[in-house]
């Protein structure tokens, strides 16, 4: 199954994720493919580029057994009457999928790619830009601005257990080691109660919608995340007919440990 998706500003905890420029005829077609491998099978996003930075989620792909498609070279795209259909192999030689997108226009294609590139062209002499590098300053003033937005969103003053309202700016941050490779992701863990923690549940999920993080759900826990962000992933839970309280965690893409 394929779900097209509009457009917005969009790293997932799995165990391995690859990005893949998608090609046509040897030329970039301005999309990128991000996969991640799971246990059983693959997730993809289709993003669209914008200059050096991945910006907008186009749609959404999925594979069987771990395949990653893309990654792989196991598609084609195929572009007519101004639109891109993108056939794609759900298995290793089983079925396929497709997805249509718009192909973007007013932009001058690289080429020189081979189905699976993905950075720079073969042979080109351009210079390239390095990619931002997250960094443990940066992290916390997303982490913070988020914060921020979250709180100010909700239905009522957020307080604490003791009824103290909350403090963005005091938030405390722990330190835990990245699912892959080295490093450290920041972590705030809040519990609140507001006015009516409902409304502020849908509230605050809508900020971070609105801030482009895909949304996903697991054991009655919402979930947002971000695959090129500095924050890779925040979560809601709530617990009010248990507790009266609303459980928010929002967790960093990896940095440096200081």
């Amino acid at each position: 199954m394929v779900t097209v998706l509009g457009a917005g500003v969009f790293t997932l905890f799995s165990i391995d994720v690859s990005r893949t420029t998608l090609i046509e005829g040897g030329c970039d077609t301005g999309y990128v493919v991000v996969e991640r491998t799971l246990l059983f099978g693959s997730k993809g996003t289709v993003y669209q580029q914008e200059g050096l930075f991945i910006a907008s989620p186009m749609g959404r792909t999925s594979g069987d057994d771990a395949h990653e498609p893309f990654a792989e070279g196991d598609y084609t795209v195929t572009t007519t009457d101004g639109t891109l259909t993108i056939e794609y192999g759900v298995d290793r030689g089983g079925p396929t999928a497709t997805l249509s997108l718009p192909a973007i226009v007013d932009r001058v294609p690289s080429c020189g790619y081979a189905p699976t590139s993905l950075d720079t062209p073969p042979g080109s002499t351009e210079p390239t830009t390095p990619t931002e590098v997250l960094t443990p300053t940066s992290v916390d003033a997303a982490i913070d601005q988020l914060l921020d937005d979250s709180l100010t969103a909700a239905a009522g003053t957020p307080v604490d257990a003791s009824g103290t309202p909350i403090d963005a700016s005091t938030a405390e941050r722990s330190l835990v080691p990245c699912v892959d490779g080295s490093g450290v992701q920041h972590h705030v863990d809040l519990q609140f109660r507001t006015d009516d923690n409902a409304t502020s549940v849908a509230q605050i999920l809508g900020v971070w919608e609105d801030a482009g993080y895909e949304p996903d759900r697991a054991m009655q826990e919402d979930i947002r995340y971000s695959e090129t962000g500095p924050v890779a992933r925040l979560t809601m839970r709530d617990t009010t007919s248990i507790d009266g309280f609303v459980r928010m965690t929002i967790t960093s893409a990896c940095v440096p440990a200081q």
